[in-house]
This record gives C-alpha cells, sequence and structure tokens, in this order.
C-alpha cells in the first residue's frame, strides 16, 4: 500500500492479520514468540485505528477502555511466572484477537455525519495519518499534477548556448519510409539539448562519473515518438505519469560511448547535419559549439532515444532561436500548464435549501460564514482593485463592492463569493452570480446548518469539484469538518484529508483548503473535459513553433550581433570588449523588436566591434579654408593678428599649429599669429565673448601679384590642402606629411 489507508481499509487489513493469527495458533510447531509478536502487531494496530475514528467522543471512550482491558490480559499471558499451560496460554491469545476482531467489525459501521449526497460523484475517505500536518507543511507543498520539470527550458538553457533541433519523430530503421510532411500529425517535433557542468548527476551514464565532468540536458517536445516501433504519448509530459521519459540528463560518458559506437557499427552518419546545412557550409553558430561539440550533443539525444536519424533535423542555435522570438513561444509551450492565478466560487447552504435557485438567492454574511472567509483570505474592495480579479468588475461595482482574495506562494486567488455579489428580485436564477460560479472548476459549499449537498442539483459544465464545510462543537471546541466531492472523471488529489475531517486550528484549516483547492483545479484539468481541448490546443501550437523553426534561418548575421552591442553600449568610459559576438539577451530579459528581424533578414554591411571612441573634434575643409583665406589676407594687407579668444588650448588649436609649421615653413614672423579656431568644433568657455572676423577691405590695399607674394603663397597653400597640386608647385608643398592626424582631418 503505496498511500496512508482510510479507516475502511484498516479494518479490513487487521482483519486479514487477526485470522491469520487465529489459524497459526492451530499449528503445534509456531513457537510462542511468534505468537506474541501477532498479537503486539494486532494490538498496536487496534489502537492506531481507534485514535482515528471519526465517532462521538463517548463511543471511542468506550472502545478504548475494552482495549485497555485487552492489553492487561495479553501482558498476564506473557508473563513466563505463569502457572497456565501451553494450551492454556494458547487459547487465551485467541480470545484476545477474537476482541480485536470484534473491535474491528464495530470500527467498520460509519459513525461520522455525513451532509453529501455523492451520487455520481466520488466522495473522498480520510485517511489514516502518521502523524497530522501542521500550517508549515502544508505550505511548503509542492503542488499535485504539475509537471515539476516543466520550468526546465527557464531554468537550464535560457542564456546558455543550447540547440534546438527540428524534424521528424521517428524511428531511422526504415529508411525507404517517405518522409512526412509538416501537415502531418505528430510527425515533427523540437528537441532541445545543453551542456552543462555535472554538479548533481541524476541521469544514466558511467557510474564513476557521477559527479564529474558535463552532462546533457534534452527536452523533447512532440506529440508521439517513435523510437523502436513503439508509439509513445508525450502530450503526458506536462504533468502526466509518463512525463519523465521526455525530459533526459545524460552523461558525457555515455554521450562518447554512444559515438564511439556508431562509428563502430558504420551508423555515424545518423549524427551529421542535414544535407541543406552542410551545402550552406560551417554557419555562424555559438562561439562555445564547435562541430565536435555538436556531434555529442546529438549523440546524447541519440542515447536517450535511439532510432532517430538527425540528419533531417535543422539545428538552430541559441542566437537564432532568440532572434527569432522561438525562445519566448518555447517558455510559453512548456509552461503552459503551470497556472498562476486561481479562482475558486464559495456558495453557502441553508437549513431547508436544496436547490440551486435557492442556494444562489442567499445575501448577506453570517457570523459563521463571516469568519470562514477570513479564514480563506482577506476582503478588498473591487473598485479600483489592481489585483487578479477573476473576472469581477472593478470600475463599476457591477460584480458586488467588496469579494475575498488570498495567495499562495506565487499564485493569486480570487473567491466568487455569492452573498457578496448584488442580488436582483426580477432575475430568479441569479445569472449574474451563476455566470462566476458556474464557470469555475472547483467550489467551497458552506453548510450553515444540516442541509445536505448535492452536487448534482447544481447544473454547470465546468463544475467538477466541491469542497464541504460545515462548522461543529466538539467537546466544547470550535472546529470544521471537511469534505471532498469529484467527479467520477476526475483522479485523486491530495493533500490527504486526515481521519477525522475535523480542523481545530484556523491557520491549519486555511492552508489545507488553499493547497487543496489549487490540486484539486489541476487535477479536474486533467479530466476528459478540459484535457482533449487542451491537447488540441497544445498541438496547434506546437506546430506553429515547428513552421518557425523551419523557416529560420539556421546562421545569425554579424551585423544584427554588432548592431546590437553598439545600441547597448556607452560611447564615453565604456571598457574594451574583446573581439567576439556579443550573444543576444535572452526572451527572459528582453523581446527583439520588428525591425531587428527585418535587419537580420536583410544583412547590412557588418560593423566593427570595437566600442566607439570618445569623439574628438576635428576642423571640417570649410573652416579650414576659412581661415587659411582670413591668414592670408592678414598677411597680405599687414593688419595685427587676431587675439585668443581663449586662454585654455583645445586638439584643434594644437593640430591646426603643427599644420602651418609643417606646410608653410618659410612664412616669417609668426610669432603674432593667432591659433586656429572653429565656431562649430570649438567650446568657448562660459562668460567668454567670441571675436567676431575681421575682414579687411582689401580694395584700399592692392595685393602685388607676383609669382613669389604672399597671395601665390596662400594659393599654393590651398591647393595642397586641397590635395591639388598646381603646375609649378613650390618644393615645401611637395614634401609629404608624416606627421599623422592631418591625412584623417583632410
Amino acid at each position: 500500500m503505496t498511500h496512508p489507508p482510510s479507516v475502511t481499509e484498516c479494518c479490513g487489513w487487521i482483519a486479514e492479520h487477526c485470522t491469520a493469527a487465529l489459524d497459526s495458533l492451530d499449528d503445534p510447531e509456531k513457537s510462542d514468540c511468534a505468537i506474541k509478536k501477532d498479537v503486539t502487531i494486532a494490538l498496536d494496530s487496534i489502537q492506531v485505528l481507534l485514535g482515528a475514528l471519526d465517532a462521538p467522543q463517548t463511543e471511542i471512550v468506550q472502545l478504548k477502555d475494552r482495549l485497555r482491558k485487552l492489553r492487561q490480559t495479553s501482558v498476564e499471558l506473557q508473563t513466563p511466572l505463569c502457572d497456565k499451560d501451553k494450551n492454556s496460554r494458547r487459547n487465551g491469545f485467541k480470545k484476545v484477537i477474537q476482541c480485536v476482531l470484534d473491535l474491528c467489525t464495530i470500527c467498520k459501521i460509519p459513525k461520522a455525519m455525513s451532509y453529501v449526497h455523492p451520487g455520481d460523484y466520488k466522495t473522498e475517505s480520510p485517511k489514516i495519518l502518521p502523524r497530522r500536518s501542521g500550517p508549515s507543511q502544508y505550505q511548503s507543498m509542492w503542488p499535485e499534477h504539475i509537471d515539476s520539470k516543466a520550468s526546465w527550458f527557464r531554468r537550464h538553457f535560457v542564456g546558455k548556448g543550447y540547440v534546438n533541433l527540428i524534424g521528424p519523430l521517428r524511428s531511422a530503421t526504415n529508411t525507404r519510409a517517405k518522409q512526412p510532411a509538416l501537415s502531418d500529425d505528430g510527425s515533427y517535433g523540437i528537441i532541445s539539448v545543453v551542456r552543462e557542468r555535472a554538479k548533481d548527476f541524476c541521469g544514466p551514464g558511467n557510474g564513476a562519473a557521477a559527479v564529474l565532468g558535463s552532462q546533457y540536458r534534452i527536452i523533447i517536445r512532440g506529440r508521439e515518438v517513435t523510437v523502436s516501433d513503439t508509439k509513445v504519448d508525450t502530450l503526458l509530459m506536462h504533468g502526466g505519469s509518463k512525463s519523465t521519459n521526455w525530459r533526459h540528463v545524460i552523461h558525457e560518458t555515455m554521450a562518447k560511448e554512444t559515438l564511439a559506437y556508431l562509428d563502430t557499427v558504420g551508423q555515424s552518419q545518423y549524427l551529421d547535419h542535414s544535407p541543406l546545412e552542410q551545402r550552406r557550409g560551417r554557419t555562424f553558430r555559438n562561439a562555445s559549439i564547435d562541430n565536435n561539440a555538436s556531434k555529442l550533443m546529438r549523440a546524447a539525444v541519440l542515447a536517450a532515444h535511439p532510432g532517430l536519424d538527425l540528419r533531417n533535423f535543422k539545428e538552430l542555435s541559441a542566437e537564432v532561436t532568440i532572434m527569432t522570438g522561438l525562445e519566448k513561444e518555447l517558455l510559453r509551450f512548456d509552461e503552459i500548464g503551470i497556472p498562476q492565478r486561481y479562482k475558486f466560487g464559495v456558495i453557502n447552504i441553508q437549513d431547508g435549501q436544496a436547490t440551486e435557485e435557492e442556494w444562489f438567492a442567499n445575501t448577506g454574511l453570517s457570523a459563521p460564514l463571516e469568519r470562514f472567509l477570513n479564514i480563506l483570505g482577506t476582503r478588498v474592495n473591487l473598485r479600483g482593485y489592481m489585483g487578479y480579479a477573476a473576472g469581477l468588475d472593478t470600475k463599476s461595482g457591477e460584480s458586488g463592492e467588496t469579494s475575498y482574495v488570498s495567495r499562495w506562494r506565487e499564485q493569486d486567488i480570487m473567491f466568487h463569493v455569492t452573498p457578496l455579489m448584488p442580488f436582483r428580485d426580477h432575475d430568479r436564477q441569479q445569472v449574474h452570480r451563476k455566470r462566476h460560479i458556474g464557470n469555475d472548476i472547483v467550489c467551497v459549499v458552506f453548510i450553515e446548518g444540516n442541509q445536505h449537498f448535492d452536487p448534482k442539483a447544481i447544473r454547470s459544465q465546468f463544475l467538477h469539484i466541491f469542497v464541504v464545510v460545515h462548522p461543529e462543537v466538539v467537546n466544547g471546541r470550535d472546529c470544521w469538518r471537511v469534505e471532498v466531492v469529484r467527479h467520477k472523471n476526475v483522479i485523486e488529489f491530495g493533500p490527504p484529508l486526515p481521519s477525522p475531517a475535523l480542523f481545530f486550528d484556523e491557520d491549519e484549516l486555511g492552508e489545507y483548503l488553499r493547497i487543496k483547492l489549487v490540486n484539486g483545479d489541476n487535477a479536474a484539468l486533467k479530466s476528459d473535459k478540459f484535457s482533449v481541448p487542451n491537447i488540441k490546443a497544445r498541438k496547434g501550437i506546437l506546430k506553429n513553433l515547428v513552421e518557425t523553426g523551419l523557416t529560420s534561418p539556421t546562421s545569425m548575421n554579424r551585423t544584427l550581433s554588432t548592431t546590437r552591442l553598439a545600441r547597448n553600449s556607452s560611447v564615453l568610459g565604456r571598457q574594451q570588449r574583446p573581439d567576439g559576438i556579443e550573444r543576444p539577451k535572452s526572451a527572459g530579459a528582453q523581446r527583439t523588436s520588428r525591425s531587428s528581424i527585418r535587419n537580420f533578414s536583410a544583412g547590412s554591411p557588418p560593423r566593427s566591434m570595437t566600442p566607439d571612441t570618445p569623439p574628438i573634434p576635428t576642423p571640417s575643409r570649410s573652416t579650414l579654408l576659412q581661415d587659411l583665406k582670413s591668414f592670408a589676407k592678414r598677411r597680405s594687407s599687414g593688419m595685427p593678428p587676431r587675439k585668443e579668444t581663449s586662454s585654455k588650448l583645445g586638439p584643434l588649436e594644437d593640430l591646426s599649429e603643427r599644420v602651418y609649421e609643417h606646410t608653410v615653413p618659410k612664412i616669417t614672423n609668426d610669432e603674432g599669429v593667432g591659433r586656429f579656431s572653429s565656431d562649430k568644433q570649438h567650446e568657448e568657455e562660459p562668460g567668454s565673448e567670441r571675436s567676431p572676423q575681421l575682414e579687411p577691405n582689401l580694395s584700399s590695399r592692392p595685393i602685388p601679384s607676383s609669382p613669389d607674394g604672399i597671395r601665390s603663397r596662400a594659393q599654393n597653400l590651398m591647393s595642397s590642402v586641397m590635395n591639388r597640386r598646381p603646375r609649378g608647385a613650390s618644393s615645401a608643398g611637395d614634401k609629404p606629411y608624416l606627421g599623422g592626424p592631418v591625412p584623417q582631418m583632410l
């Protein structure tokens, strides 16, 4: 027996044990020690049964008194000083065991009061637990019917150099079979593989390398897989009994052994890439994944599922998966079975109410009901409520002014409380109330009297589980009796209902109900009513994911990665990164924009990976020529040089001075020549005024036109600056400049 027994199951086991013990007493070869052991087991078992019996306290006291007398008789029979012979002692043990059988018969008769007429529904039997759980134990319980490995892709793949393989999930033994089309249901799937350090190895492989080396984590997504001519429904991977069959951890030792075996038998071609990818040549994949690493990943897949022909699979790197948006969709697909929010209905039943119209017509909160609701959650005002409202109106108050909310771990819970919703006199069925309660899967029924509850009285296509709560007073203490009723198509869910099903502590009751409601909602989603449409929806989603992957490029353009790096980097003060491609951000952090995807397909010219340097002011050609003209006019007219506008010299002024010193070596009397400055490239100090440009009137001062004059020299200088070499240039203009900055400036 793998689960805790109920009272009925425990009675049956004790009766079976006592019957076998009575038959063994007739065997003369059985030792006294074995007989004493059988009697002790029977007495201890009946004591546990009486402790879990849900019956009036007076009856339990009487039964325990009878058990105490039986123990006393057993001790007397086992005393060595007992003057009775062997046969007398055996007859005494027979009487003790027979009394234990009588106690089992009494305990089989149900003593507890039930407030449910189950009909076609199933009522959960309370279980005999070795120790009742407390509030902290209920809080730490993992929800049932939710695959604990559904978040593998988020926890172990996102942010790492994984690989996705997209292709037909069928055996490669029949090589002549026609390649399945994408439209064939269940023919294609997506396999994700990642290499990681084997810290806590838990999969197949070399036992000596259990905590050393590396391992491969594999996720296979598909409707059905034909491996060794055996079809397995992989849609059960999310919460089904076969969920572990399609998430594997393979040690690298086993992957290497598989690779060596395929080379030996001449089947290593099953690890090759598709012929289309081989014709394209080596693509730009993740830097950490070379050809050998890719083969080991594929060998790990074949180690988990032999028979697949990976030549028919298209390989996508992590970068391509991110940039095409496939990573985010894979996260949604894997975690679609993990609800983030829950909604439950709450109705109250008073004496004399047997129909749903009477239940939905109740208004107002009685003291016991309000106390119970405060145990379930916290009362909030619906107007302006920013949390999960579960369809309730938070603006106009159409669904009522207040409701009750709660939280279990990271999941929000909203309760649809019938008495808190507005009552409409003209509506006999109270459709606006049933609209919320009838669309819930789990409903809490609070009985405020001795009226019985019939689940079939509520006409709903969605309600599958009812948790019935009845307040009672036992031995002068307030308590709550809990009964769980589920549809016949819903599998059993935990935590088990303790026997007796009475809760005296409010915190224990609240934590138990929250985890019980959550598990019930998850279990109901596995029933045929909800699982069939969900399977069809998942099937369509997977088909779209496969189409997205098959139409995606196998390589990532460098331009997209470098553009993303340049956009995210700072212009000033950024440390230079090593030459390489920065991995794009994963779907968990930032989603690629549509424009980036368009740039990805367009393929713009590549950029340098070095970060941008801080801007250095450089003179433009127009401003430099303007200063040269001004300088020439001043020299020819004999006007005094311009004064400096600032005492602080910038890099432009130093470079300009070096240009003139090199290009005009014959010009003398340079002490009075001011350094050049540009209005656009040089920034003035605060408070300083810029000197206006001096434009002398050259008409009053004729300039000589001799070849050796200042005007001729200025023309030669401007020609050399503009890379125009006129005829008869001077020797100074023919000399090349070796300083460095001038060619970049010009």
